[in-house]
């Protein structure tokens, strides 16, 4: 099962870390192989209000998937990008809203004071405000700044106002068939050997 989530990260995730420029680090992105998609909050250090969104391609709502104010980031959430207008091959977008005016009551239903994707061409600063790791177990991390590039680009741009993880399988799911995996390998030598001995 693992395996098809490898699929969302190719070598260029490595080599475009260590290319070392935050510009660069978009060369991963997000290939959809025609599953569904699973995406997990890890952590969020914004200071500001940051609401994470898969862009809709085909023009309609937008999934809304996690917030970083509210607590609305426990768990796991999975999709089809395929209702979101995506054909598998397409790369996945992803939008960050950025609310500055955090506290305030229904800011997410207001204008956002930025909105930044996960494909840099579409930034109005033109800059990648997503970098892409590969995480221990094989899904995929991407780790979102919320600042303009002037900003950031000055020594503010630690990339880690939130950070989710995407895979193909949600890891309690892919954890179990591992393990039932390997606990039908270690049975299969033995009736091998029982199945001989008649």
């Amino acid at each position: 099962m693992r395996s098809s989530c490898r699929r969302f990260v190719p070598a260029l995730a490595a080599l475009a870390l260590a290319a070392g420029s935050p510009d660069r680090a978009h060369a991963a992105g997000f290939l959809w192989t025609g599953e569904d998609v699973f995406v997990r909050f890890l952590s969020g250090e914004a200071a500001y209000d940051d609401d994470l969104y898969l862009w809709n391609k085909s023009g309609g709502a937008n999934l809304f998937l996690f917030d970083n104010r509210t607590g609305a980031t426990a768990g796991t959430l999975g999709f089809s990008p395929g209702a979101f207008g995506y054909a598998a091959g397409d790369e996945l977008v992803f939008m960050l809203r950025v609310f500055t005016q955090t506290g305030t009551a229904g800011e997410t239903a207001g204008a956002p004071d930025f909105t930044w994707y996960s494909t840099p061409a579409m930034n109005s600063d033109g800059a990648a405000h997503a970098q892409f790791t590969v995480l221990p177990d094989g899904d995929t991390g991407m780790n979102l700044e919320d600042l303009p590039a002037a900003e950031w680009r000055a020594g503010e741009g630690d990339f880690d106002d939130m950070r989710v993880a995407v895979s193909v399988t949600p890891e309690p799911v892919s954890m179990a068939l591992l393990g039932t995996g390997l606990a039908g390998l270690a049975g299969f030598p033995r009736r091998r050997r029982e199945g001989e001995e008649s």
